[in-house]
């Protein structure tokens, strides 16, 4: 099993927590070796007999004030209860091939709980239950116990098949879980008609943590959305916030992207795809099916368009961003943004050229259904779709948006019969290195920004402040940080944008 995943450390099997195993010949010593990957395998010391039963004890990582955030895997305590992901406390079958089919009973045993513990995971709220799927089934799926409250249904897919769709969580969220159910359960069921989802319920889960933090993580069929309290303030976390989050995570369930190629070694002609999709399509289904009106439709959509035209990485090529991953926050949102923008247009281009006929939809679901299919469906045969639909024109655009250029004009902008006019707007600048913030001091002060014109020095410490990259979301929001000036602890904000204006469209 992985040592850590995206910095986060599993569950740690060792010399002082082992993992003792037998057979039909008795106990079976085991020895584990690291490779330089930071996986940990376990091997036999003698030849295995029979079945091969494993034991181990898995606890919940220990958080402490300085422990960063990080993709949502481990195993950790909240409020009475335990959750974590399968690849942080269940060892996987080595030497086994992902895709091999295999039988898989889960079982609780909930006796010496106390009497209001409920226990579930991915796939069933039973006791015991029983699947079919492979290394992966358990391994990304999401394991809950303890006085866990929660409301699920029974979902029609096209297939007639019912599944399960439900939201679970310890203590009290910072907005009511029912009517988060309530808006999302009409809006999965239709996203599932729309893509055509024949099989596979969906369960999110809210983790609250007790150091800062706002995010999630995607499993299969799952999704872990956690938040600090410190944040429900800081960026109005509420029923809109949360709603809009997980409905551009459920999109994740569908329209893909085939792995990285040898061509393509890091995502650069994936990631704004599997994001920029997942963006569209979290704002215009929900206004298609009428869970958006008008007025909130254009509220995200110039949202989404405003963060394209102020990242200071807009010129920047795809490969370039990929290639800064996870230093630099704007290089993880730039996929995002892009990607909605190019499918905005492409859905006008579509449109235009087809008299109304066709749509950006007839692209994702045909690669949809390749991937069903198990045909390719990776960056080459997006190319190939597009040209069929409009040409090379629509490959050069493509070419374009990839290199970080210009890749639409004004007329381009027309969607959905709405006027698309330029606004103007300031650039995000933070005004300092964003390794400040891990650093906990000011690093790399920018003169004459507006963070120096605030009254930032270098060498400043950071005592605590904005979720930076909430604050680039939209040029109103404003950096607050308290800081220890000389000895003095001091509270300053600014806005976190540049003097001078960028070009920026929005639609009205």
């Amino acid at each position: 099993m992985p040592l850590e995943m995206g910095h986060v450390p599993t569950t740690n099997y060792s010399t002082s927590n082992p993992i003792t195993a037998y057979d039909s010949f008795g106990s079976l010593e085991l020895y584990y070796q690291d490779d330089d990957r930071l996986r940990r395998t376990w091997y036999p010391f003698r030849s295995t007999s029979g079945t091969i039963n494993l034991i181990f004890t898995a606890y919940p990582r220990q958080i402490v004030p300085t422990t960063r955030p990080g993709p949502r895997f481990d195993l950790r305590e909240d409020q009475g209860g335990l959750i974590g992901s399968g690849v942080s406390f269940i060892p996987e079958l080595a030497f086994i091939p992902t895709e091999t089919e295999m039988e898989i009973s889960v079982s609780w045993d909930l006796s010496h709980c106390p009497p209001d513990t409920k226990a579930v995971w991915t796939y069933s709220e039973d006791i015991t239950s029983h699947t079919i799927g492979n290394i992966d089934t358990l391994s990304k799926a999401v394991f809950t116990v303890g006085p866990l409250q929660g409301t699920s249904t029974n979902i029609t897919l096209i297939s007639n098949h019912t599944e399960s769709f439900g939201i679970y969580c310890f203590g009290t969220p910072p907005f009511s879980l029912q009517d988060l159910f309530e808006r999302l359960t009409p809006l999965f069921q239709q996203m599932a008609s729309f893509f055509s989802d024949e099989s596979g319920g969906y369960k999110i889960f809210l983790r609250r943590s007790t150091t800062r933090s706002y995010g999630g993580t995607a499993f299969h069929r799952s999704f872990v959305f956690e938040w600090s309290d410190d944040m429900v303030e800081m960026i109005a976390l509420n029923l809109d916030a949360a709603f809009e989050l997980l409905a551009h995570e459920m999109v994740h369930n569908w329209p893909k992207l085939d792995k990285c190629s040898i061509d393509d070694p890091c995502g650069a002609n994936r990631t704004w795809y599997m994001e920029g999709i997942a963006v569209y399509y979290a704002v215009v289904l929900p206004y298609r099916f009428g869970l958006y009106d008008t007025k909130r439709f254009l509220e995200v959509v110039n949202g989404n368009a405003q963060a394209f035209y102020t990242s200071p990485l807009l010129k920047r090529s795809n490969a370039e961003v990929s290639d800064l991953g996870w230093s630099t926050f704007h290089g993880q949102r730039v996929p995002y943004f892009r990607g909605f923008m190019f499918f905005v247009l492409l859905d006008g281009w579509i449109k235009k050229a087809s008299g109304g006929k066709r749509t950006v939809d007839d692209i994702v679901l045909e690669m949809l259904r390749r991937e069903r299919n198990g045909l390719s469906y990776g960056p080459d045969e997006f190319v190939s779709l597009l040209r069929g639909e409009l040409g090379e024109e629509s490959v050069r655009k493509y070419e374009a948006m990839s290199d970080g250029e210009p890749f639409f004009d004004r007329e381009d902008g027309v969607y959905l019969a709405l006027n698309f006019t330029r606004s103007d707007a300031p650039q995000y600048e933070l005004g300092f290195n964003e390794s400040s913030i891990s650093e906990h001091k000011i690093i790399g002060l920018i003169t004459g920004s507006r963070a120096a014109e605030a009254g930032l020095k270098e060498g400043d410490e950071i005592i605590d402040g904005s979720l930076y990259g909430w604050t680039a979301d939209s040029s109103d929001r404003k950096m607050k940080l308290k800081l220890r000036k000389e000895g003095e602890v001091v509270d300053i904000e600014y806005s976190p944008r540049t003097k001078y204006l960028v070009e920026s469209w929005q639609w009205s």
